[in-house]
């Protein structure tokens, strides 16, 4: 289980061309495809696999996955890498579980979903390297349920002490 983005045509009725991006891939120390079409791209925090989508025999997108873990530095660098890959060979990056196009601008939504993904990864699927996301620290301070009670209790409290007040006037 990986967490994915697209590299796909910048418009829906153009053909995906592989060749076309291959130079780009290699210039970025992309490896050649094994004999199943994955290849590796190694950045400073870890690996990414590259390899085609494949419909009717036909590329028609290009898949970076990314290893779900509880870290975010290779997802960082990834993205803007993967951003930066497809501005130069005019390609649009799309991540399917947002379901829209995105960017380096985006990176907060994207690891927003990055650690959702990995979050069920750990606790429902019991993925290895996802297990630690399933244990992040919850957030400081009180839940909003908590903050509305105490919000009522102190109306309340309000409205006792306006009421007394006026009734010892009386």
């Amino acid at each position: 289980m990986r967490y994915e983005l697209l590299l796909q045509p910048s418009a829906p009725d153009q053909p995906f061309d592989l060749k076309q991006v291959d130079p780009a891939l290699s210039s970025r120390g992309v490896t050649a495809p094994d004999p199943i079409g994955v290849r590796r791209w190694v950045l400073s925090h870890g690996e990414l696999e590259v390899e085609p989508v494949l419909e009717t025999g036909q590329p028609v997108a290009l898949a970076v996955k990314f290893p779900l873990s509880d870290k975010l530095e290779l997802l960082s660098e990834g993205l803007k890498a993967a951003d930066a890959l497809a501005r130069d060979c005019a390609l649009k990056l799309v991540d399917p579980q947002l379901s829209r196009v995105v960017g380096e601008k985006d990176e907060g939504a994207v690891s927003e979903q990055f650690q959702r993904t990995a979050r069920y990864a750990g606790e429902m699927v019991g993925l290895p390297e996802a297990v630690n996301a399933s244990f992040q620290p919850e957030a400081q301070g009180f839940k909003p349920m908590t903050k509305v009670l105490f919000g009522l209790g102190a109306l309340f409290l309000l409205l006792y002490w306006a009421v007394d007040a006026i009734g010892r006037r009386l």
